[in-house]
C-alpha cells in the first residue's frame, strides 16, 4: 500500500440507506434542512428578531449601566474609550476591546439592524455543525438532528437571558473550531490549515477564554488520538510534518487576534483573577498559592454528583434560582417567579438540561462502537470533561489543574466545561442512532432498552416516593422565622420536580415503544428517524422555550427607563457646574 492511501480517514459510519429519505439528494437535503433549522430559529427567536425585545438579566442591565456612557463618547467623538470614569473609582476598559481586523464577528455586528446577532451567531455554529457530521460520514437527515439538539440546548438560552454573550459567543465557535482541526487532520494542506485558523482566531476573538482552555482540551485529547495511530503505523516523519504545520495555523490564528490577547495578558495580573484582589474574606495565601482567585471561590458552581439528575430531568433540583411556577399545585406562587433552585451551588441562572434522547442514543453509540478509537477518545474526554465538572466534589482532579496548569486558577465554575459535555453527546448519539440502524438485531435492542430501562427505573424511583428528596438548601435559612412560606416553596418544587420527571418518563416510553416498532417492523426506519428527529427536538426546544416565555424580555428602552431613572443624586449632579462625586446615603 503506498504512503499516499494510507492516508489518515475517519472510519466511515453511514448506515443502510433508507429508501424514502436516500431519495432526497445531498443537494436537496442540505437546501431542506438549512431551510428549516433557519425558519425554526427565527420562529423561536421571534421576541429578538422581530419584536426587538432584549432579556433583562442582571448582566445585561449591569452592561448597559457600565457602558452608558462609553457609548456617548464614542458616538460623539468617533474614539474607542480606554478608561471607565463610572465604576468605583475609574477601571480600564482597554482590554475588553475586540480585534479590528475583518472577521465573521464584525460581519454579525455590521448585519445587527437586519439580522439579530444571536441568530448570526447560530447560523455560524449550525452551518459548521452541520458540515462536521457530514464529514464524520453521516448522512444528511443525522446532520440536521445533531444541529438542532446543540443549537436549542437550554444553556444557551438562560446564557442570552443573563447576558454572558461572549460564552455565549465562545461556544457557538466550538462547532467551527473542531471541523477546522479535523478537517486539518484528514487533509494536512493550506487550505486546511487555513480553515482551522480563521475557526480558531474567531473564537477567540470572543474573548472568553475558559471556553476557548476546554475547546483546547478537545482538540487535545483529538490530536493524541490522531498521533497515536501514526506511531502505530509508524510514519514518524508525517508526526513532525503535521505538528510543524500546526504550530504555524495557532501562530496565525494568534497574530489575528494579538491585539486583544495581549492586551489582555497585560491586564490580568493586575485584576482579581491575577491574585490581586483585596478581599478581607479570602485566603490571601491560597490567592498567593494559585496566582489567581482562590479554590474555595473558584469552585463554587461545581457540579455536584447528586446533581447529575437535573441533566436528565431539567427541574429535578428546582431549576433556576429564579424559576416561574406554572404549576397547580400552590397556588399562591402560580405564575410567579420564585427561588426554585436547591442544589449545592450559591444559586444558578442556566439549566444544563442535556436531553434525555441524546443521553440515551449517545450512551448507546459508546457501547455500540467501543472498539472506534475515535469514538474511545470522545468517550474519554467526556468522562474526563465530568470529572472535572464536579470541582471541589472531586478535588484530587482539580487541584491538580488548579495549582499545576498556567493559567487555570483564573477560571471558576468548573460546571461550564458541561458545554463540551453536550456538545460530544450530540456527536456521539449520531454513532448510537446510526449503528442501531446498521443492522438492528436482538442484541442491539436489549442494550438499547437496558439503557433506557436504567433512565426510567432512575426517574421512576422519585416520582413514586417524592417525599425522599428535602427540597431545600443552606440558602433557605432566610425564611427560618416563616415556616409557611418555606412550606409553600418546597412544595412548589416538588411539584417542579414531579412534573419534569414524569415528562422524562414519557419521552423515553415514546422512545422505547419506537425502538419496539421497529425491531418488530411496525414502522420503517425512514418514519423511525423522522419520528427520533422531532422527540430530540421538540425535547430540547420545548425546554429552552421556557425561558422566552418567562416574563424577563423587554424593549431596550424600557429597560433604561425602568432601571436607569433620574433620581435625587443626579439632579444634584445636573445642577453642579464643577465636578464632584457624591457619596449617595
Amino acid at each position: 500500500m503506498t504512503r499516499k492511501k494510507k492516508e489518515f480517514q475517519l472510519t466511515s459510519v453511514t448506515a443502510k440507506k433508507p429508501q424514502l429519505l436516500d431519495s432526497i439528494s445531498m443537494k436537496s437535503g442540505l437546501i431542506f434542512s438549512g431551510l428549516l433549522i433557519a425558519i425554526t430559529l427565527i420562529i423561536f427567536y421571534k421576541p429578538y428578531v422581530i419584536n426587538q425585545l432584549e432579556p433583562m438579566g442582571a448582566d445585561k442591565i449591569g452592561a448597559i449601566g457600565k457602558t452608558h456612557q462609553i457609548r456617548e463618547y464614542t458616538a460623539e467623538t468617533g474614539e474607542r474609550t480606554l478608561w471607565n470614569p463610572n465604576i468605583f473609582c475609574g477601571v480600564p476598559i482597554y482590554y475588553r476591546h475586540s480585534a479590528k481586523l475583518l472577521h465573521f464577528d464584525t460581519i454579525i455586528r455590521s448585519l445587527q439592524p437586519v439580522l439579530d446577532w444571536k441568530v448570526g451567531w447560530f447560523i455560524i455554529a449550525g452551518i459548521a455543525l452541520f458540515i462536521l457530521v457530514l464529514n464524520l460520514g453521516f448522512q444528511w437527515y443525522f446532520a440536521l438532528m445533531a444541529t438542532t439538539a446543540f443549537l436549542f440546548w437550554p444553556y444557551f438560552q438562560s446564557l442570552i437571558l443573563v447576558g454572558h454573550d461572549s460564552k455565549f459567543m465562545a461556544i457557538m465557535g466550538i462547532p467551527f473550531v473542531l471541523l477546522g482541526f479535523l478537517n486539518y487532520i484528514r487533509r494536512v494542506s493550506l487550505p486546511s490549515l487555513c480553515l482551522f485558523a480563521l475557526a480558531f482566531s474567531l473564537q477567540i476573538r470572543t474573548q472568553h477564554y475558559q471556553i476557548i482552555f476546554y475547546t483546547c482540551l478537545l482538540i487535545l485529547f483529538i490530536g493524541i488520538w490522531k498521533i497515536t495511530q501514526l506511531i502505530k503505523e509508524k510514519r514518524f516523519g508525517f508526526i513532525f510534518k503535521i505538528l510543524s504545520i500546526f504550530l504555524i495555523g495557532l501562530f496565525i490564528s494568534i497574530l489575528m487576534v494579538a491585539q486583544p490577547l495581549f492586551i489582555v495578558n497585560e491586564y490580568t495580573p493586575h485584576s482579581t483573577r491575577g491574585g490581586n484582589a483585596i478581599n478581607l474574606l479570602e485566603n490571601e495565601k491560597s490567592m498567593e498559592q494559585s496566582g489567581g482567585v482562590t479554590f474555595e471561590y473558584a469552585t463554587r458552581w461545581s457540579l455536584a454528583p447528586s446533581e447529575l439528575m437535573a441533566l436528565i430531568s431539567p427541574r429535578f433540583y428546582g431549576g433556576t434560582s429564579q424559576e416561574y411556577y406554572t404549576g397547580d399545585k400552590v397556588p399562591q406562587l402560580k405564575n410567579r417567579t420564585i427561588p426554585g433552585y436547591w442544589g449545592k451551588m450559591p444559586f444558578t441562572q442556566s439549566s444544563e438540561y442535556l436531553g434525555i434522547v441524546i443521553i440515551i442514543f449517545a450512551l448507546a453509540g459508546i457501547w455500540f462502537n467501543r472498539k472506534d478509537s475515535f469514538v474511545i477518545t470522545l468517550s474519554i474526554f467526556l468522562a474526563f470533561s465530568l470529572l472535572l465538572a464536579f470541582g471541589r466534589h472531586f478535588p484530587p482532579l482539580y487541584k491538580l489543574f488548579f495549582y499545576y496548569l498556567p493559567y487555570f486558577s483564573k477560571f471558576r465554575a468548573p460546571m461550564m466545561i458541561l458545554t463540551m459535555v453536550q456538545f460530544i453527546l450530540v456527536i456521539l448519539s449520531l454513532y448510537g442512532i446510526n449503528e442501531l440502524l446498521k443492522e438492528f438485531n436482538l442484541l442491539k435492542y436489549k442494550t438499547i432498552l437496558i439503557i433506557s430501562g436504567f433512565f426510567f427505573l432512575i426517574g421512576l424511583i422519585p416520582v413514586l416516593n417524592p417525599g425522599m428528596l428535602a427540597y431545600t438548601s443552606a440558602a433557605d435559612s432566610q425564611y427560618a422565622s416563616n415556616p409557611q412560606v418555606l412550606n409553600m416553596l418546597k412544595a412548589a418544587r416538588q411539584d417542579m420536580m414531579v412534573q419534569d420527571t414524569i415528562r422524562m418518563l414519557f419521552i423515553i416510553a415514546v422512545l422505547i415503544s419506537s425502538i419496539t416498532l421497529l425491531y418488530i417492523k411496525r414502522i420503517n426506519r425512514d418514519l423511525f428517524i423522522i419520528g427520533i428527529i422531532l422527540l430530540a427536538s421538540i425535547d430540547m426546544i420545548s425546554i429552552s422555550y421556557r425561558f422566552m416565555k418567562q416574563p424577563n424580555l423587554i424593549h431596550i428602552e424600557r429597560i433604561e427607563q425602568q432601571y436607569f431613572r433620574p433620581t435625587k443624586t443626579d439632579q444634584i449632579l445636573s445642577e453642579d457646574t464643577e465636578h464632584h462625586r457624591i457619596l449617595a446615603l
